[in-house]
């Protein structure tokens, strides 16, 4: 049995990245790339050709909670490469579908505040943040 399990690639949350002046992406040259934290956690026991892009990834993160013996017999296993010709995809279906209009850094974060007492902050989450 063949499982497709979809992982994303992100830039690592430890580096940082900025925008670029004209909005139109960010700036890294080669940032280093991890497996997206939500995809990490959803994968569970997976087996099945992918992209070389992506196998480090893979390899880290199959099966998870694992032993040192297990981890080096997954990194010897061999990793089958499947043209994407011979997935029987019509032509264009390949083409991203997504264009990015513009890039943003979020806004600034408040700093934080300490409370008093139990009161002040039931006070604070009713009237300020106003989330009860």
């Amino acid at each position: 049995m063949k499982v497709l399990v979809a992982v994303k690639r992100v830039i690592d949350y430890a580096v940082p990245v900025r925008v670029k002046a004209d909005k139109s992406g960010v700036e890294a040259l080669l940032p280093k790339m991890s497996m997206n934290p939500f995809c990490e956690i959803a994968l569970e026991v997976l087996s099945l050709p992918l992209p070389a892009v992506i196998t480090a990834d893979l390899r880290l993160n199959t099966p998870r909670f694992v032993t040192l013996p297990a981890m080096m017999r997954a990194k010897k296993r061999p990793i089958e490469a499947v043209p994407a010709d011979s997935l029987g995809l019509g032509p264009g279906e390949l083409e991203p579908q997504l264009a990015v209009l513009r890039v943003e850094e979020p806004p600034a974060r408040r700093a934080g505040s300490r409370v008093g007492s139990v009161g002040e902050l039931v006070r604070r989450l009713r009237e300020e943040a106003r989330v009860l």
